[in-house]
């Protein structure tokens, strides 16, 4: 299973794993795949699916501003955002990949002129 990761800050996922005992190898992409990614994860054939639920849902939960999205074998595309750690466990069963996706905060001084 493959992670894709967007934006700065979108590399905070890897703590989340990291803290979940969520084995992964990081990787630069090959020129036939997406090049305006950051960095890509394997994430170990064996890991704890709750596990990696939990982390994905908690990690995008954890502001407006955090994406995730699974591809399933099919190409659907599902995007996580309020959906629970349970749901996401069955999801990814039908795995292909993962995105995530951290956007830029906005500025608060921006926003109060």
């Amino acid at each position: 299973m493959e992670v894709i990761f967007f934006g700065r800050g979108s590399e905070s996922l890897l703590a989340d794993f990291d803290s979940a005992g969520i084995a992964y190898e990081r990787w630069v992409p090959r020129p036939w795949q997406i090049l305006d990614a950051g960095f890509w994860a394997r994430i170990d054939q064996g890991v704890s699916r709750p596990a990696l639920a939990k982390a994905l849902t908690a990690w995008a939960g954890a502001g407006d501003f955090r994406k995730v999205s699974i591809t399933l074998r099919d190409n659907k595309i599902i995007n996580i955002a309020g959906v629970g750690a349970g749901e996401v466990e069955k999801i990814l069963h039908s795995c292909k990949n993962i995105m995530a996706v951290e956007r830029q905060k906005p500025d608060a001084k921006k926003d109060a002129q």
